[in-house]
């Protein structure tokens, strides 16, 4: 059996907006043509999000505070072949900011 190769470029996949469907699919092939499955090893993904075994990352990512990176390794398996590769998400909140100001004190006359 074959090592898997990665074809989806390591690092960044995406930023998405919170509250919005996402699907991708990533993809590592091998030179026979072996099956290939896919399993993150480490970090996590966003809240309502999932990788499937077909490598199909989707799902619809929960409200976020503010602009969030999600860092995970994903690992393509053939048989007894594996290859690990990192990639991460940045999930965009949707919020407008809130805007404060100091209170200020009436000038006595």
């Amino acid at each position: 059996m074959a090592t898997p190769v990665w074809t989806t470029t390591a690092g960044k996949i995406a930023s998405i907006d919170e509250e919005v469907a996402y699907s991708v699919q990533l993809e590592a092939n091998t030179s026979d043509s072996t099956a290939v499955t896919y399993s993150i090893i480490s970090g996590s993904l966003p809240s309502g999000m999932e990788l499937t075994s077909t490598g199909l990352l989707t799902g619809t990512p929960a409200e976020v505070a503010k602009r969030t990176r999600y860092t995970f390794i994903i690992r393509a398996t053939a048989g007894t072949q594996i290859t690990d590769r990192n990639f991460y998400l940045d999930v965009e909140g949707a919020d407008a900011p809130v805007l404060t100001t100091a209170a200020t004190k009436n000038p006595s006359f």
